[in-house]
């Protein structure tokens, strides 16, 4: 009886060695760093943990990152911790050589990484919402769905005028193009989300921050816009923006633009052409100006319907401050990337005919 009883008890002395042993090495791998050996030059891993995500999918995500050693250790791990449902949706920096143990404090603690996206100068409204899709996975019709809805809110149109508008980019104006309200609202600009931003958060953010920026140029002292509304002064910064890369020209651009409207001649702007026939980047013909559209400011005085892209701050501002005492009416490429400007139209056809030579000699 005694022999059966000290064999029990160092079976049972062996079983609670082994659960120590055990539970010490397992408490050794859930705080060791974990060394890959994978050769990386970065510092950290970036692991998005998206809405929903289970601790199965997390796992899986961090093994694919080769972050830990064992699905099963950080399963068991951070299940007896009780942490299991406290894991945040994110996009977290998980440093290299982390323990499992630390991984999951990173992952629960809601400290994400802010998601940086940047809307570029000059580009229209589907390639803004497909650069936000890219980054948020929100699809970019549902972007442009949410942009329009809040743009009907801000724009500063009568609501007959409003809904006019509405009813023009319905119909398609002529364009071979699908138009959208919130086309030139996209304010460009580079800006920080925490990782899940919905799309109607995102659309808000980026629309308000450039109605508020106009507003704000429109009633500053500088403004020689008094007239003009925030409607009005994008869709012309939209069209001094496609006319010119440098900085320094959009002041120029802006005051021809100023100077034709003011004595109700046609804009002539190849940019509006360029828009409704989707010609972005290509030559435009002579036939081209004779097409039909409300965007065409060759056969239509004054402004577009509205903008043709999303124009940055400084072609907005050139709209409401263009270039003082600057009387030209003509502009024309030079053949180097920027523009010759011309008072008269005997100065102009003279420097269309020398970028012309240039052009035809480049072919």
């Amino acid at each position: 009886m005694k022999s059966t009883t000290r064999k029990v008890s160092l079976i049972l002395a062996g079983i609670i060695l082994m659960i120590i042993v055990f539970s010490a090495y397992s408490w050794k791998l859930w705080n060791s760093p974990y060394d890959s050996k994978a050769e990386s030059t970065k510092a950290t891993v970036l692991l998005r943990v998206p809405s929903g995500a289970s601790l199965f999918d997390v796992v899986d995500s961090l093994q694919v990152k080769n972050l830990i050693s064992s699905q099963r250790l950080f399963v068991y791990g951070t299940k007896i911790s009780g942490l299991q449902s406290s894991i945040k949706a994110g996009l977290f920096a998980i440093p290299l050589k982390s323990s499992p143990s630390e991984i999951l404090r990173i992952i629960t603690s809601g400290h994400s990484v802010p998601l940086r996206v940047t809307i570029p100068e000059g580009i229209d409204a589907i390639e803004t919402a497909n650069i936000l899709s890219d980054a948020f996975g929100f699809s970019a019709q549902q972007f442009l769905a949410d942009a329009d809805s809040i743009t009907s809110l801000i724009i500063d149109m009568s609501e007959a005028d409003l809904l006019s508008y509405k009813e023009l980019l319905k119909s398609g104006a002529g364009c071979n193009r699908t138009l959208y309200l919130c086309e030139g609202y996209l304010f460009p600009e580079t800006y920080h989300f925490s990782e899940g931003t919905t799309s109607p958060v995102v659309a808000k953010s980026i629309i308000e921050l450039g109605a508020a920026q106009v507003a704000d140029l429109l009633a500053s002292p500088i403004s020689d816009c008094e007239n003009m509304s925030i409607h009005e002064a994008l869709t012309l910064a939209s069209i001094v923006e496609a006319e010119t890369i440098f900085q320094s020209e959009k002041p120029k651009v802006a005051a021809v633009y100023l100077n034709r409207m003011r004595v109700n001649h046609s804009l002539d702007a190849d940019p509006t052409i360029a828009f409704f026939l989707s010609k972005k980047g290509k030559r435009i013909y002579y036939k081209d100006l004779r097409k039909l559209s409300p965007y065409n400011t060759y056969r239509n005085k004054g402004l577009p319907p509205g903008p043709i892209n999303s124009p940055g701050y400084v072609a907005i501002r050139s709209v409401v401050q263009p270039e003082p005492n600057f009387d030209a009416f003509y502009f024309v490429a030079d053949g180097k990337g920027g523009h010759r400007f011309s008072d008269t139209l005997k100065e102009h056809n003279q420097a269309s005919a020398e970028y012309r030579k240039i052009r035809d000699n480049t072919r």
